[in-house]
């Protein structure tokens, strides 16, 4: 099942002071909606318990920022930089994630709905402890990233690299890892139970069990 797309309007008003608008929405406790924003530089930044809605992010730098407990619906990010941001208790509906950068990022304890996830270099990730419903992964790179103990419904993946990765205590029901690289997965062996796998990764999977394949 796809995500949800975006629910964006034809037309959204460009603006780069992004400083001055979450310090309005804080102050009058209202979403920022409709906004264009376009090559902005906001390293080390905090945007934490703010709202974003029907906006479009372009070539934006966001690294080391912080937003947690944001709210995120109906947004579209393209070639924008959020590595090592910290999206803990951050709640994402109808989200777009076009070749992005999020090395390192933080999604631990979040919400994650309809999400797409295409050609992001994600490796070094933390999406512990989340809820992921409806979301894909397409032409990622997620290696050495932890989904531990994370709750995954409807979740597919297409072209990612999942080398190192770790989901101890992730149930993995429904799951197809057939088209993704799972090189030296952390997991429970009762986890598994009821994914999918390719035989090549089935054979390096039965390694868990201390079965040797001649």
């Amino acid at each position: 099942m796809k995500p949800e797309k975006p629910r964006l309007s034809q037309n959204h008003h460009e603006t780069d002071d992004l400083i001055k608008l979450i310090a309005t929405a804080l102050e009058e406790e209202s979403s920022i909606e409709t906004k264009l924003f376009k090559n902005i530089d906001l390293f080390e930044n905090n945007f934490s318990n703010t709202t974003f809605s029907d906006c479009i992010f372009e070539s934006c730098e966001f690294s080391d920022g912080n937003f947690s407990r944001t709210d995120f619906r109906d947004l579209r990010f393209t070639n924008c930089s959020f590595s090592n941001g910290n999206f803990t208790d951050a709640f994402f509906n109808r989200c777009e994630f076009i070749n992005c950068k999020l090395v390192g990022a933080d999604f631990s304890d979040s919400i994650l709905q309809n999400i797409l996830f295409r050609g992001c270099k994600q490796n070094f990730s933390n999406i512990s402890k989340a809820r992921l419903t409806t979301v894909s992964f397409s032409d990622c790179d997620c290696s050495e990233s932890y989904f531990t103990e994370s709750q995954l419904k409807m979740v597919t993946l297409e072209s990612v690299n999942l080398d190192n990765s770790n989901f101890f205590k992730t149930l993995l029901k429904g799951i197809d890892f057939s088209n993704a690289s799972i090189n030296n997965l952390v997991v429970s062996i009762s986890d598994l139970a009821g994914c999918y796998v390719s035989y090549d990764q089935a054979a390096k999977l039965s390694r868990l069990l201390g079965v040797k394949i001649k």
